[in-house]
């Protein structure tokens, strides 16, 4: 298990994406971060961070060029519903 993991989505769809973060996701440890990097043109962030929140997970520090998007998500201890 990693407390710190890179994904990057660039170029897949965003059933293929959102399928790959969950499983990475379940990879990183308690109180790690996994990075997603998303494609720009495919914005797919609103939706990441919805899920995100939505398990009791944080997500901050995005931080956008024209390259890429980056979204990290923390695996907080225990999940929180808001």
């Amino acid at each position: 298990m990693n407390i710190f993991k890179t994904l990057d989505l660039r170029g897949l769809s965003f059933f293929s994406g959102f399928e790959q973060t969950q499983e990475a996701f379940r990879d990183v440890k308690v109180n790690g971060v996994l990075e997603v990097i998303l494609d720009p043109q495919k914005n797919f962030t609103h939706a990441f961070k919805e899920w995100a929140q939505s398990e009791g997970y944080p997500t901050s520090d995005i931080d956008e060029n024209s390259r890429m998007i980056r979204l990290f998500i923390r695996k907080v201890s225990q999940r929180r519903k808001n």
